[in-house]
């Protein structure tokens, strides 16, 4: 059983960068907290928001099916909504046009799941965005 599918996002610590610097390390740009978590609350979805894939079953094995994470899970998967056939054609095709040269975009894209902005669901993700960036704050 593959628990490992993602997605995996990496911040880069004030401690590290200072580190980084001294031994003159050059290191990409770090990204505003607000950007990380839309980066990886959507393309979480895409990865997990159907309930029917193998990485959502995974993830539920993983976590147990009884337990408040699997509740948490399953809330946040309804969050997502499979794309239209045509749009998902429309990736598709121009998945097939650029000979997969542009695979992270098309391919992610017809096949993942995306945000469904109803009034719960932004109020949900307004939720979780509140609580990691608390979690983060409250970190030593």
């Amino acid at each position: 059983m593959r628990h490992l599918n993602g997605p995996f996002y990496f911040h880069l610590t004030p401690e590290m960068s200072r580190l980084l610097l001294s031994l003159k390390i050059k290191f990409p740009i770090q990204h505003k907290e607000e950007n990380l978590f839309d980066s990886f609350f959507n393309d979480w979805g895409k990865i997990y928001g159907n309930k029917e894939s193998t990485a959502y079953s995974n993830l539920i094995s993983l976590v147990g099916k009884t337990t408040e994470n699997a509740k948490l899970v399953s809330q946040l998967a309804d969050c997502f909504i499979s794309p239209n056939k045509y749009k998902k054609f429309l990736y598709k095709l121009l998945y097939e046009i650029s000979f997969g040269r542009i695979k992270s975009f098309f391919r992610f894209k017809w096949k993942g799941n995306e945000f469904n902005p109803t009034k719960e669901n932004i109020k949900y993700r307004k939720l979780l965005k509140e609580k990691s960036q608390n979690t983060i704050k409250s970190l030593p």
